[in-house]
């Protein structure tokens, strides 16, 4: 029996408290988003980064006006003195639209690689910075108009060949 009661006092005097409790408040780390990436946020080396990528298409896309533009003045000549359907000027105006639209192309990839950069590749990572998320809308905005600028020309230029016949 004394062997219980002397076994009763220390399981007590364990539970006593000594002032030293945890604090049962948020600790630093759970201040932390859990949807964030975990890991370093420099790229391995020789991987492009978001920006990189929008640097290249956002030259690329550069590029693709200025053929477009370039394209441009022999197609509304050719166009100009177009004749009749199946005249040799009207042949000529065709291949020249041919080619004025093929110069569309380098747009048309652009837009078609930054929408997969926007919905495939930062999606399936789960997460994107703002300003990433921001750039890739940009840039497809401006991709857009220029394409759509595009097709008005190229529409009116064919509704003037249309108009020979």
């Amino acid at each position: 029996m004394r062997a219980a009661i002397l076994f009763a006092c220390l399981a007590l005097c364990a539970c006593s408290s000594s002032g030293m409790h945890p604090d049962l408040g948020a600790r630093p780390a759970e201040s932390i988003d859990p949807r964030l990436p975990v890991g370093s946020i420099d790229p391995a080396p020789g991987a492009l980064t978001v920006a990189d990528q929008l640097a290249d298409l956002a030259a690329r896309l550069d590029a693709g006006a200025a053929l477009f533009a370039d394209q441009l003045p022999a197609t509304r000549n050719a166009v100009a003195v177009s004749g009749a359907e199946g005249s040799e000027s009207w042949v000529r105006a065709q291949e020249e639209m041919g080619l004025l639209v093929r110069a569309r192309e380098p747009v048309a990839r652009v837009i078609g690689e930054a929408t997969e950069l926007a919905t495939g590749q930062l999606a399936r990572t789960g997460w994107a910075s703002p300003a990433d998320r921001a750039a890739v809308d940009d840039l497809l905005a401006r991709a857009s108009a220029l394409d759509g600028e595009q097709a008005r020309i190229i529409a009116g230029l064919e509704a003037r060949i249309s108009q020979a016949d």
